[in-house]
């Protein structure tokens, strides 16, 4: 009897675990997942064609309308990072594509804060581009938006976190007014560049102000374009 159970305890130990089988939603993500990474390998050597090429296959791949993830957060990522890689590569106006791209899977969505914030993000990534390309007018327009909605989005945040019974609590979390300070200040100096040098200085006093003025406008350094209440975004 003690052969027979030591025989049955050396065949489970030495049989093979089963394998773990993927629906085909999650398998699709977990390879689009490897191929970032592995382009993020390629980079990191330099190859960028080796990188552009791997998530182009799989940006191919998710923007058929099959795929579950057309559409989705990962769809995104993939542009961005498959934007940042043209970029490092000198194809400026692929990277601005693939960056549109991403910014119009975005706006197809419903419009929430995070969606938005999102979007602001991608609008000063394609400002940068611009600008690197020396289009200062195209960057000028892609970052005063990006302020734009950023101030609207922060003004939001301290309406909605008011509380009768806690007046001094923090309006806006330090994370989005520090992004929009460094927006702020790009654009002071896309304004430097274009020698608009009154709406450089305004703009590098409200990046670098204490607190945050909502009533404060990226377009113009007019003072009949501000709002004429002020309501004080705290960081």
């Amino acid at each position: 009897r003690k052969t027979k159970v030591k025989a049955l305890e050396k065949a489970e130990a030495t049989s093979e675990p089963e394998a773990v089988t993927l629906d085909p939603v999650q398998a699709e993500k977990a390879q689009v997942v490897k191929a970032m990474a592995t382009a993020d390998h390629f980079l990191g050597l330099l190859n960028f064609n080796k990188a552009a090429d791997l998530l182009e296959e799989k940006l191919a791949e998710i923007s058929r309308e099959s795929s579950p993830h057309k559409g989705s957060d990962l769809h995104v990522e993939v542009l961005r990072k498959y934007a940042g890689i043209l970029w490092w590569d000198g194809d400026l106006e692929g990277t601005l594509d693939a960056f549109t791209a991403a910014d119009e899977v975005l706006g197809d969505r419903p419009e929430d804060p995070d969606v938005q914030q999102r979007r602001t993000e991608i609008w000063g990534q394609l400002a940068q581009v611009y600008r690197s390309a020396g289009l200062l007018d195209q960057a000028d327009e892609r970052l005063t938006a990006a302020v734009t909605l950023m101030l609207k989005l922060a003004i939001s945040a301290e309406e909605s976190a008011q509380s009768p019974l806690e007046s001094e609590q923090p309006k806006v979390s330090s994370g989005t007014a520090e992004m929009l300070r460094e927006m702020l200040a790009s654009l002071a100096q896309i304004c430097v560049q274009k020698k608009d040098f009154g709406r450089a200085e305004q703009l590098y006093l409200a990046a670098f102000a204490p607190v945050l003025d909502s009533s404060f406008s990226a377009s113009s350094s007019s003072p009949e374009n501000q709002a004429e209440s002020a309501e004080t975004l705290q960081e």
